[in-house]
């Protein structure tokens, strides 16, 4: 690991913070799609702390874009149905 990298993960680590009390993939009591709102609106609660947000989740943040000032960049690696392709 490069030392840039290393200094840039030391001094940011601490910002990170779960939404999800633990993975839900451990834990069949958790609902995925609860915790994957919750963590989506987590980020959007928090939005205006970010210069840019890099969203990989699908679809679902796309429809809060509107709400914040924070520019998004989404990257559809496939949508999660079939269904959901009709609105691009």
């Amino acid at each position: 690991m490069s030392r840039s990298l290393l200094q840039w993960i030391q001094r940011h680590l601490p910002d990170l913070h779960a939404v999800c009390p633990r993975p839900y993939e451990e834990d069949k009591d958790l609902d995925p799609k609860v915790w994957e709102c919750l963590h989506i609106s987590e980020l959007m609660e928090h939005a205006a702390e970010f210069d840019l947000i890099h969203n990989n989740f699908d679809f679902l943040p796309i429809s809060y874009t509107g709400l914040i000032d924070t520019p998004v960049v989404s990257t559809i690696h496939g949508f999660s149905s079939l269904e959901d392709t009709a609105c691009v």
